[in-house]
């Protein structure tokens, strides 16, 4: 099975995941959320899923052993390690390195809010808590990146019963519109100038003149960003239904339209309005 149909098949699951998990009792929410994202990951990349688990149990003996001031560095240490491990002694499919990805930036992340005392409001995680974390479908395959603070005020809100919010009813519909007209571009300009002619051992490729040849990989290498534009945004329109604060990973118009480097890494989106779970009296608006 190739990657494009793996990633294709993780979000659309990711839809009716995200709708379905504000129903859900808190005490359930973070084990459906972490179970659906363990078997995505166990079906989209089979052995190399050991290699994330072996971050988790690293991070949570760091956790459990190590005095709280260094675990920012020594589970940034051994996440990274891991990480090392999986991209140089093994050829990883683009999914294992992809999930590999994400767990290390939440494993590190998790060590340095324990070191700062971020996590004493929360607690330390259980394993349960942290395996749950760690593979949360959400996010798990490309981002975005949700701290665990964050992450547990989701899954320990209270219960929804109802429909999704008309704020999450509108951002998941525009996700969705985007996803349609960024997966229109993409087809459309693979379709006609494949990116494949230019790796190609082609006379006539080799034949065009510089300018060109110039002009048609600029062209053709445009389409690569639509095909993850696709992606993120529908996984978007997941996050949303979900009632993640801030499920968007990019703005492909803030991004196409950006005039300097600071336009482009400020092209995101609104974060969604989730005036509906106070945790602890702290409102996540």
């Amino acid at each position: 099975m190739s990657d494009d149909i793996i990633y294709a098949l993780v979000f659309l699951l990711s839809l009716p995941l995200g709708a379905l998990l504000p129903s859900l009792r808190p005490g359930v929410r973070g084990g459906v959320a972490g179970a659906a994202g363990a078997a995505l990951t166990i079906a989209a990349c089979g052995g190399w899923a050991l290699y994330s688990l072996c971050s988790v149990l690293l991070s949570y003996a760091v956790l459990r052993v190590a005095p709280r001031r260094l675990h920012g560095p020594l589970c940034f240490a051994g996440a990274f390690v891991c990480l090392g491990a999986l991209r140089l002694f093994a050829t990883p499919p683009g999914p294992a390195n992809a999930v590999q990805l994400v767990a290390t930036l939440r494993l590190a992340s998790l060590g340095f809010d324990s070191a700062d005392s971020t996590l004493q409001a929360e607690g330390d995680p259980s394993l349960l808590l942290l395996l749950q974390y760690a593979f949360c479908y959400h996010g798990l395959f490309s981002g975005p990146f949700y701290r665990f603070v964050e992450w547990a005020r989701v899954m320990r809100s209270p219960r929804s019963a109802v429909a999704p919010t008309a704020d999450a009813r509108a951002l998941a519909g525009r996700a969705l519109l985007s996803a349609l007209a960024t997966l229109a571009v993409w087809r459309a300009v693979a379709a006609y100038l494949p990116y494949k002619y230019m790796t190609a051992d082609d006379g006539a490729w080799r034949s065009l003149p510089p300018l060109p040849r110039l002009a048609y990989f600029y062209l053709s290498s445009f389409q690569q960003r639509y095909r993850f534009y696709a992606c993120w945004s529908l996984l978007e329109a997941a996050g949303a239904l979900a009632r993640f604060p801030s499920p968007a990973n990019v703005d492909p118009i803030a991004c196409e339209t950006a005039t300097s480097p600071s336009a482009l890494i400020a092209g995101e989106r609104p974060a969604l309005a989730l005036d509906w779970f106070p945790i602890s009296g702290v409102s996540c608006t």
